[in-house]
């Protein structure tokens, strides 16, 4: 049999041993988003650096919207998985795009059925921003 741990037990052991990692220190939910795609395929450790220059050059959806691909994937260089640089970005366009033609007016959805409905977001990941 088994031996079961307690919820308590679970949190303690996490605040003992956690990982101080910059995502965790925020709320934002589109910067929260930009550190689950990232680490689809991309070690925690690795993915720190790609984060912060993701969010320092990309604080929004519309800041990333109003670029080129190419400048996302200039930042995305090293991280691997490009697919996820494009899906980023055709994501950020879809939420930047209004209401009345299919998106979000900017807004990041905060339901998982509306984030699942984005590029590259998954149950997993919706559940995480949600």
């Amino acid at each position: 049999m088994g031996e079961s741990v307690s919820q308590s037990s679970l949190l303690a052991w996490y605040a003992e041993s956690k990982r101080d990692l910059p995502w965790r220190q925020t709320r934002d939910a589109w910067k929260i988003l930009l550190s689950e795609i990232l680490l689809q395929q991309t070690q925690v450790s690795r993915g720190i650096g790609y984060w912060l220059k993701l969010v320092e050059r990309f604080p929004t959806p519309h800041s990333m919207a109003n670029s080129e691909v190419e400048e996302v994937l200039h930042l995305w260089q090293g991280a691997g998985y490009y697919s996820r640089a494009r899906r980023l970005h055709a994501l950020a366009v879809d939420v930047c795009t209004p209401k009345a033609k299919g998106g979000f007016d900017g807004k990041l959805p905060r339901k998982s059925a509306e984030l699942r409905t984005l590029p590259g977001v998954g149950p997993y990941t919706a559940a995480a921003v949600a």
